[in-house]
């Protein structure tokens, strides 16, 4: 079935590729990333990841088939797909909170170590420097 293959694909992958860029992103750059973009992010995200894939449930045990263009508008189809489309916008729209969010934390943001008051000098991008 399609939508589990994508349900389980997409659950897996991205949700921990965005989790992995919030955790190593500040370790990484030294720039905190804005919270409330990131909590506008991942709900818009899992608001459009269930819109989209638990209605494509639906879909495949109605009969919908894969890779066609065109439906047959007596099959009632048409409301599921739009419920689909619309969680598909609802994830463009959380990825773009993270774009802007990255982008933003990247030119404008302070440092990690400046909001967070270290003044260790031994403290490298969120790695403690080894010394024998």
């Amino acid at each position: 079935m399609v939508a589990h293959f994508h349900y389980v694909l997409v659950g897996a992958i991205l949700f921990t590729i965005f989790a992995a860029f919030y955790y190593w992103y500040p370790k990484m750059s030294g720039r905190l990333m804005n919270e409330t973009l990131g909590k506008w992010h991942f709900w818009l995200f899992l608001i459009g990841f269930h819109l989209t894939f638990d209605f494509m449930h639906i879909l495949g045990f109605s009969g919908c088939l894969r890779r066609v263009y065109t439906y047959q508008l007596d099959r009632g189809w048409g409301v599921w797909n739009l419920i689909v489309s619309i969680g598909v916008i609802f994830q463009v729209l959380g990825i773009g909170c993270f774009v802007f969010n990255l982008l933003r934390s990247y030119f404008k943001a302070q440092s990690r170590d400046r909001i967070l008051g270290r003044l260790d000098a031994g403290m490298v991008h969120g790695f403690a420097s080894t010394r024998l």
